[in-house]
């Protein structure tokens, strides 16, 4: 052989060795010992038939590689022998024909080895595996691959909905992570049976855990990540996924990954904050394509319940109901603000663009919360529910009694917008419109109310509190009333007068079934005027029997500022 043949072949193998995986394969897939210090693979699990096809198909795929380089070395050479016959028509001749006989190997060594790859595809490929023959890999480990025609691993890559894309494990590998909504890579063997006698070690978990808590005690929630085993029979090989939602749509868990035995499945798994409360599936298949379901609970807080309850209703909750729903605590509380939100949706409540805060009874109550919250509580008052400034759009309420709280402080906010002190929103009034002056002479004179002065504000000189005397329907709402003296202060603005009727005409009806209100005429010009500016929608004078009772009662009536 000349010294131009040796280069061009010598050229020809590292040009061609160059693409290919530097690392060391073995044409038998099994059965060798575990080397101290490094993770058992594949090639370590016990030899049985299916290894026996893939060493048939490595050695026919080395042999078709090694033919393509055979290929390729005479393609060169047919074309250097080309270019140096320097016109000898002979040569020429001799090496064009080289040149098409190598052209149509080459062709014949691709088509073999398609069709090999789509026989064993056709005869050995797993009906859901994606089928990448082509994949140049395949060729040196088409069981460690994924995407290649045989091997557990090939089911690897498959997610459910998702960004992240889990990674197969090899042939008797460890699982593949990642997978968004579920999916892992497998182990490699399976069982012709389907998974069965299938337990769980937790049956039951929180969407998240509790987190952070910000904006002053807006509880938020951070993953819930936790070790699942599933116990049971003829798991070898085996995917975990699961139909867990969220609340947005999207995936309610996360298998982040699996490690599986024929017996017992270990699964680290993420439920997401916003996962979807109540059961879910887990689909365990294993290696052999078979599968079974095992059921699991998803447990939301009562904080969480809230938080969802009114994600679309300008509410937010501070402080933490930590107990899993449902509890009556919450449900409760959730009626409450229903009812409340009820009273006020009207035109004239709706233009003040109201946002509400609830406070968990326990943090309302903890030193300094509540004067923070409302500074402007008065001082001598205690057990105050809430407070609305005119400033804002804000209104603060604690969640025991929060209908009561609602239509209290939104009737403030909205008597601010007639009064012309209101600054919630823009364009708002500056000065003050009929209803005042008309409120201010519904109230009349107080000279002669045989129940004042109060004790204290809210209980009148008698000892009761929810009681109507002198036009007003409980004693609290005489604190600021036109002419009257609270704690030696002449109040004027009959704010929680209006607020009082108001919350009382729309809970409390029966109170105005008592004869003093049936006499006293100026218990109907109030009503009148709510009616006619908007705080409430019907009066609740003339009604008989269980009209009275027609809405809930709410089961605080703490002071209001």
């Amino acid at each position: 052989m000349s010294k131009a043949t040796i280069i061009i072949v010598l050229s020809s193998i590292v040009l061609l060795a160059l693409p290919l995986p530097t690392a060391a394969f073995s044409l038998v897939p099994c059965g060798q010992n575990v080397v101290p210090g490094k993770q058992p693979g594949p090639e370590n699990e016990p030899c049985q038939f299916r290894h026996l096809i893939i060493l048939i198909i490595r050695l026919i795929n080395y042999l078709i590689s090694t033919a393509a380089l055979v290929a390729m070395y005479y393609v060169l050479l047919s074309g250097f022998n080309l270019v140096t016959a320097l016109g000898d028509p002979e040569k020429i001749k001799k090496n064009k024909l080289g040149i098409t006989h190598a052209v149509v190997g080459f062709a014949i060594i691709i088509l073999a080895f398609v069709f090999v790859n789509l026989l064993v595809n056709g005869i050995f490929g797993k009906p859901d595996a994606p089928r990448n023959w082509w994949n140049p890999n395949c060729l040196y480990d088409i069981t460690n691959t994924t995407g290649c025609p045989v091997g557990a691993g090939s089911t690897g890559a498959t997610t459910a909905t998702g960004t992240n894309t889990g990674a197969g494990g090899g042939s008797g590998g460890s699982a593949g992570t990642g997978g968004t909504g579920g999916t892992t890579g497998t182990t490699g063997g399976g069982s012709a049976l389907a998974p069965a006698n299938l337990k769980l070690s937790v049956s039951s978990a929180f969407a998240g855990v509790k987190d952070q808590i910000v904006e002053g005690g807006v509880v938020t929630y951070k993953p819930n990540d936790i070790t699942l085993t599933i116990t049971g029979q003829n798991l070898a090989g085996t995917t975990l996924t699961s139909d867990a939602q969220s609340i947005t749509g999207g995936p309610g868990i996360i298998v982040k990954s699996v490690t599986p035995s024929n017996d017992k499945l270990d699964a680290n798994v993420s439920i997401l904050p916003d996962a979807k409360a109540g059961s879910v599936k887990f689909t365990v298949k294993n290696g052999g394509g078979k599968s079974a379901d095992v059921n699991f609970e998803i447990k939301i807080t009562g904080t969480q319940w809230l938080q969802r309850q009114f994600l679309e209703k300008r509410i937010k909750f501070f402080g933490d109901w930590p107990e899993a729903v449902p509890n009556e605590k919450v449900q409760d509380i959730a009626n409450e603000i229903n009812l409340g939100l009820q009273a006020i949706n009207n035109d004239s409540y709706d233009k003040l663009d109201i946002w509400i805060n609830i406070f968990e009874i326990g943090f309302w109550d903890s030193p300094g919360v509540s004067t923070a919250i409302c500074p402007g509580l008065y001082q001598n008052m205690t057990g105050a529910g809430g407070c609305a400034d005119s400033y804002t759009n804000v209104i603060n309420l604690e969640s025991v009694g929060a209908a009561h709280g609602i239509i209290h402080e939104s009737a403030h906010k909205l008597h601010a917008y007639y009064d012309g002190t209101y600054r919630g929103i823009s364009g708002s009034p500056w000065f003050p419109n009929s209803f005042v002056t008309s409120w201010a002479s519904a109230v009349g004179d107080l000279g002669s109310c045989a129940y004042l002065p109060l004790r204290d504000a809210v209980t009148w000189k008698d000892g009761e509190n929810y009681v109507p005397h002198c036009g007003f329907i409980e004693a609290y709402g005489v604190n600021d009333a036109s002419g009257s003296v609270v704690m030696g202060v002449i109040a004027s603005k009959n704010y929680e007068d209006v607020a009082t009727m108001t919350t009382a005409a729309v809970l409390h009806k029966v109170r105005f079934n008592s004869q003093e209100v049936k006499t006293d005429p100026r218990y109907k010009q109030k009503l009148d005027l709510l009616k006619q500016y908007g705080f409430i929608t019907s009066s609740p004078l003339g009604l008989t029997g269980s009209q009275v009772f027609a809405s809930i009662t709410s089961p605080k009536e703490g002071a209001h500022e």
